[in-house]
């Protein structure tokens, strides 16, 4: 039996802009490595995409045209789930277990933090499940 995927490997990892790796990551940088290492799936890098975390328009396009690809959750959610926060617009996080998130904020280095109380609560616009587009 495989030993469940940690997380908190990925704990620390610092905010780079477009970042994709363990140099440093932006939040989709780290939602993307996180789901490769734990699952396998490579989704889109769309670093040349957008210009930087500024460039709302771009990066809400991005938004809307991969939502076909992700089915909201409605049960909690489970490992390695995307989790869509309203953040300067928009900011993902990765679902550990149900009330977890691992995320890197804008100039922080990652973190595990609880999204069911405090701050992010009230910012969640869902948890979604990737569908199969990637």
């Amino acid at each position: 039996m495989a030993a469940p995927f940690d997380f908190s490997d990925f704990v620390g990892v610092p905010w780079l802009d477009r970042g994709r790796d363990l140099r440093g990551c932006d939040c989709w940088g780290l939602h993307r490595l996180v789901r490769q290492c734990g699952t396998g799936v490579i989704l889109p890098s769309h670093d040349d995409d957008y210009a930087g975390p500024a460039d709302r328009a771009a990066i809400q396009d991005l938004i809307d045209g991969g939502r076909g690809c992700w089915e909201p959750v409605r049960d909690g959610g489970e490992p390695f789930d995307l989790v869509l926060l309203h953040d300067r617009p928009w900011h993902v996080g990765t679902l550990v277990r149900p009330g977890l998130m691992l995320h890197v904020p804008e100039g922080r280095t990652s973190v595990i933090e609880t999204i069911s109380t405090g701050r992010y609560r009230r910012r969640i616009e869902g948890i979604y499940r990737l569908r199969g587009c990637a």
